[in-house]
Order: C-alpha cells, then sequence, then structure tokens
C-alpha cells in the first residue's frame, strides 16, 4: 500500500486534466494521484491487492471531477479491473473495485471514456470495447461494426 503523503516514484501511464489546477493520473503499482491547487497527493483506496494493479487510463467528469473512471489489470491475476468513484454517497469519493473481468487471456484494458456520469466507453486490445448506460456498474461487449455514436 501507498505511504500517505509521500509521492510515488512508479511510472504514470495517463493524466487526465480537469483543468489548468485540477487532474488525476494513474499508473504501475496502482498509482492514483490527485492534483488540487495545494499540488499533487496519492489517494489511498483501501482496495486489496491495488500495489498489484497496473492501471493504464483514468477519467473524469469535468463538470463533476469527484466521478473518477481508472482501468488497467491486476497483473498477478492476469484480470482485467475498473476502480471507480461512488459518488454522491460520501464527503469524499469512495473507491469500488470491479476486478475479474474473464475475457480472452491476451486482453488488456487499456483506456475508459464517459461523456457524462451515466454513459461511457472502454475500450481494450484486439479491438474490445465495452459500453456502460448506468456509470459503470454494468458494462455489455459493443462488436467494433456499431457505432456508439460519437
Amino acid at each position: 500500500m501507498q505511504e500517505a503523503g509521500k509521492i510515488s516514484s512508479a511510472a504514470l501511464d495517463d493524466v487526465c486534466a480537469i483543468d489548468s489546477v485540477n487532474a488525476w493520473a494513474v499508473g504501475d503499482s496502482g498509482t492514483i494521484l490527485k492534483r488540487t491547487a495545494k499540488g499533487w497527493e496519492i489517494i489511498i483506496t483501501n482496495i486489496e491487492n491495488a500495489n498489484e494493479f497496473e492501471l493504464k487510463s483514468v477519467f473524469a467528469i469535468k463538470s463533476n471531477p469527484n466521478y473518477v473512471w481508472i482501468v488497467g489489470f491486476d497483473k498477478n491475476e492476469r484480470k482485467n479491473i475498473l476502480i471507480r468513484t461512488q459518488c454522491g454517497r460520501a464527503e469524499k469519493p469512495r473507491w469500488l473495485a470491479n476486478a475479474g473481468w474473464m475475457l480472452e487471456r491476451s486482453i488488456e484494458f487499456v483506456s475508459v471514456r464517459f461523456v457524462d456520469v451515466n454513459n461511457g466507453v472502454i475500450y481494450g486490445t484486439q479491438g474490445t470495447r465495452l459500453q456502460t448506460h448506468d456509470g459503470g456498474c454494468t458494462w455489455t461487449r459493443v462488436p467494433l461494426d456499431v457505432d456508439l455514436g460519437r
């Protein structure tokens, strides 16, 4: 687990800038960083074995930057993971991990994007796409030939 207040030396894979001051970043060893006017801070999720996660992509809604989705994979279990905030239920975001999607073993989640707090897409290797309409609670695999309407 990351030590609170100490900035990580882990490699970062993605940054999502909300504006000129606020941003989120993710990377190796389950690293999640948040930048505010006070600077960068490590986010402790209290998710079991999060230090084994390779986090590849982060996305936050610009109009409400506490709605955050992160994708990657558990390098020991070789399972894809989604980490998301459970906003609206606490003063600070609570983090939930949906782990263990058993897609083909060679597929890894590499990107996540949302158009609003409900509608988003996870992209994976080998043309994998998953779509949600409920903020990331449930996901449906979408064939490549289906236009997602963007």
